[in-house]
């Protein structure tokens, strides 16, 4: 097996770094154009109940192959890419870095998919993002955070390193406009661990800081993700400032060319009980960050909050998305057509399943109780992800264990397609890890 399998996440347990498995992956609308007008707000619209996958409906997709093959070992990660969307996720194959472009249609280019690390120093986890003329993927590697320049057309994939530092852990997060990506990973030293972060030009690959740029001032702080509106970026992460066993969110915007706006960020999501794993978007509006959240007893909710631009947090108190009985963990956003889509993956004692929820642009929660995206087609559902997959569509990827339960075994990583209006458009899903096992 050429991946190493690296002990990835951050955990809160008495100021320790601890070994928890934790998705940190940008998903997020078409990054890189300016930004664009803001689109009118919606209306409240009365909430909407669960519904569970109406099979049957949608294609089945027997040319993806009914059972596919257990490879990837984390993941998976998405962005959009206009009318393909890129999923990438840590395979047990030569390189480590795996992916593939998914259509609007379903079909993908590369069904089999493809090496995105083509070095000899095998590769972990990767954050994607679209660039508009490309995609850039990064990766934790053994030694600090590596990547590549991927053309939208597959047949080319150029890697360069972003930082070699043994003081890097955990998965990076990453979002490019045009002209710019931010990269942003996390830095342990004797006393904690602080996030730092350097530009990358997804162009030609070229690092534009010499050294690391300090972000966070607390004396624990990851799990970051990062988001582009066309102008700057969001940085989002858990933070220690509420306490190691209480964690809140914090944000600070990154300007193109470097400088921080609010030095050592601002609360986004402040409550009692821990707050942690946010992920962020850019609706055309403002901001929407999405976190599971503690506060109301062991159990696991799904909160957000929408941030302007100029760094104003709508909603300080949070906005209840997801509030069912058990957990509710590892939430991923993505906007389209006035709608956010937030999913999350469900419950535990019996099977973990994925589910979701739609957000107007006024911070109304559509669907009160949650929609069904997966339905028991695997023992274990689990770690979604949502982008734009073409215009007016969500994908969904999300992995899956068939007969094994185990950390780091080899898993299926799944996909489907969700319209704005939550119509689940696959009876079956898309089965994107198809291959020889190595």
């Amino acid at each position: 097996m050429a991946a190493t399998r690296r002990t990835t996440g951050l955990g809160w347990r008495g100021g320790v770094l601890l070994g928890t498995l934790v998705l940190a992956c940008e998903a997020a609308p078409v990054e890189g154009a300016l930004e664009q007008a803001s689109p009118r707000e919606e209306d409240p619209a009365p909430p909407r109940t669960a519904e569970p996958l109406r099979v049957g409906e949608g294609p089945v997709h027997e040319s993806q192959g009914a059972e596919g093959r257990p490879l990837a070992l984390l993941g998976p990660a998405v962005t959009s890419g206009g009318r393909d969307a890129l999923v990438a996720w840590w395979d047990v194959r030569d390189g480590g870095v795996y992916g593939q472009r998914v259509r609007a249609d379903g079909s993908s280019p590369e069904p089999m998919g493809m090496r995105l690390n083509p070095t000899t120093r095998p590769g972990g986890a990767p954050a994607v993002a679209d660039a508009g003329h490309s995609f850039v993927v990064v990766w934790e590697a053994t030694d600090g955070v590596a990547g590549a320049r991927l053309d939208r057309s597959g047949a080319q994939v150029q890697p360069f390193s972003v930082i070699t530092s043994h003081q890097v852990v955990d998965i990076p997060a990453l979002a490019c406009g045009r002209d710019v990506c931010l990269v942003v990973f996390m830095l342990k030293d004797e006393v904690g661990a602080s996030l730092g972060f350097v530009r990358v030009s997804p162009r030609t690959g070229e690092v534009l800081d010499p050294e690391p740029n300090p972000l966070s001032g607390a004396r624990l702080s990851g799990e970051p993700a990062v988001a582009w509106n066309g102008r700057e970026f969001l940085v989002a992460w858990t933070d220690s400032r509420g306490g190691l066993e209480a964690p809140d969110i914090y944000g600070a915007r990154v300007r193109p060319d470097g400088i921080v706006m609010e030095d050592g960020g601002f609360p986004i999501g402040a409550a009692p009980g821990a707050q942690r794993n946010p992920k962020v978007t850019w609706t055309g509006r403002r901001f929407l960050v999405v976190w599971e959240d503690q506060r109301h007893g062991s159990d696991w909710d799904i909160y957000g909050a929408r941030v302007e631009r100029q760094g104003h947090v709508v909603d300080p108190e949070g906005i209840a998305i997801a509030t069912g009985p058990e957990d509710q963990r590892f939430p991923s956003v993505a906007h389209q057509k006035s709608r956010s889509l937030v999913v999350w993956q469900d419950g535990a004692s019996r099977g973990r399943r994925i589910r979701g929820a739609r957000l107007t642009t006024r911070g109304v929660v559509r669907d009160a109780e949650g929609l069904w995206f997966s339905e028991n087609e695997h023992r274990d559902e689990y770690r979604p992800v949502v982008g734009a997959c073409g215009r007016g569509r969500f994908l969904v990827p999300y992995a899956a264990f068939s007969e094994v339960d185990e950390v780091f075994a080899p898993h299926l990583i799944l996909a489907r397609r969700v319209t704005p209006d939550a119509r689940v458009l696959d009876a079956s899903p898309l089965v994107l890890t198809r291959g020889p096992s190595r």
